[in-house]
């Protein structure tokens, strides 16, 4: 498995960073942060999974999941895209509150499943779409 770190921060001071060693304790601890953010974040809360010279991808604790990737050299910036006709807007937290549009929102099982594949491959997958528009 590549270098990776879970980032994440609930008290808007103290970031938490810890390392990753498989994908199945990636999804235990993603689930024990949910947890214990949604008594201190009124909101969807994301974490960060950095993988050392890939990027960044945040995701969304919630069935309504959001993905945000930043490549190493921030050179590319892509949000995952699930529904171009979806309306409206959902409040997340991304280390501050962000109403973000429904457009960008995937299943939160597909959203570990990318997230399955580009931690132990490095690729995004393609089995969603992606898209730099700003709905």
């Amino acid at each position: 498995m590549r270098n990776v770190r879970l980032e994440y921060c609930l008290d808007g001071f103290n970031l938490r960073v810890e390392k990753i060693n498989s994908f199945e304790s990636l999804k235990i601890r993603l689930e024990e942060i949910k947890n214990e953010a949604s008594d201190i974040i009124k909101s969807i809360f994301s974490v960060d999974i950095i993988v050392e010279n890939a990027g960044i991808i945040s995701i969304g604790l919630n069935e309504k999941s959001i993905l945000s990737y930043t490549s190493a050299d921030f050179e590319e910036t892509l949000t995952s895209l699930g529904d171009e006709s979806a309306l409206g807007k959902t409040l997340y937290y991304f280390g501050d509150y962000s109403l973000m549009s429904n457009k960008y929102i995937v299943p939160y099982s597909e959203a570990l499943n990318v997230i399955d594949l580009w931690i132990n491959e490095g690729i995004l997958s393609t089995k969603i779409e992606w898209t730099e528009a700003l709905y």
